[in-house]
């Protein structure tokens, strides 16, 4: 905008001083030829100076335009340039974020079905009974767990708590002194091993097992049930081993 003035100034200063050239030359009195003719010179070099620097103004105006097309033109490509990138990374990030999506999903069905597949071994072997003598109701209560996986079994009550939902295989052996017992392993309650025993001498063992489809959470205890007045028991860690054992067949 400044060098639109400046164009119109140098306009009106051209015309301004050929008006007045051709004007004094009019009214100028009558001179030799030779100062006329050197008059007309003198102003017609101060016309061509006038020419001169509007030449320069035009020509340093139209430099600078050049200049500022080829900036904005650099502009215009840089943000294309942006707009590509920008288009190009957010194209990248939907697809990354769609893919972390899958891949969680999947990852969250394998550890299910893994879940499924696989349990840690859950297992317990007891011995030794905390006392030798047991009345019908009393939980056998074996206080030495010389093997053990899941901490299942606890040697003080007596009671396996099933940590696994799963097949379980369950053994009591009983080593009896001159007596009979009734004894049986109970879930929550209800039998699922019932036995009666006999001994008249030679102080034998017994042994007996059974299986059983147990959820988790739920109490697995041996008991002496009704049938004789108590169970007499033969301890001896040498020769016979009064023990309780469970394993998970299959969770």
């Amino acid at each position: 905008m400044e060098n639109m003035m400046q164009h119109h100034k140098a306009f009106a200063l051209i015309f301004i001083t050929i008006f007045q050239f051709f004007y004094v030359t009019s009214e100028e009195p009558r001179c030799s030829k030779y100062d006329f003719e050197e008059k007309v010179l003198e102003k017609l070099i101060r016309l061509e100076h006038q020419f001169e620097i509007l030449k320069q103004d035009f020509t340093k105006s139209l430099s600078e335009m050049k200049e500022t097309k080829t900036d904005m033109e650099q502009y215009i490509i840089s943000i294309d340039e942006t707009l590509a990138t920008v288009k190009e990374t957010a194209d990248i990030t939907s697809v990354e974020l769609t893919f972390n999506k899958t891949l969680t999903a999947q990852i969250e069905e394998l550890n299910t079905l893994k879940g499924k597949l696989y349990h840690p071994a859950t297992m317990f072997k007891a011995r030794t009974l905390a006392k030798n003598n047991y009345v019908p109701g009393e939980t056998f209560i074996f206080t030495n767990v010389f093997s053990e996986h899941g901490d299942g079994y606890n040697p003080i009550t007596g009671v396996f708590t099933v940590p696994v939902s799963g097949m379980y295989w369950f053994q009591v052996t009983l080593c009896l002194r001159s007596s009979g017992c009734v004894f049986g392993i109970i879930v929550d309650g209800e039998n699922i091993l019932l036995e009666t025993v006999y001994e008249s001498g030679g102080d034998p063992c017994f042994s007996y097992s059974t299986v059983h489809l147990l959820s988790a959470g739920q109490s697995v205890v041996a008991k002496a049930l009704s049938g004789y007045s108590k169970c007499n028991i033969n301890q001896d860690d040498l020769y016979r081993w009064n023990t309780f054992y469970g394993l998970l067949l299959q969770g």
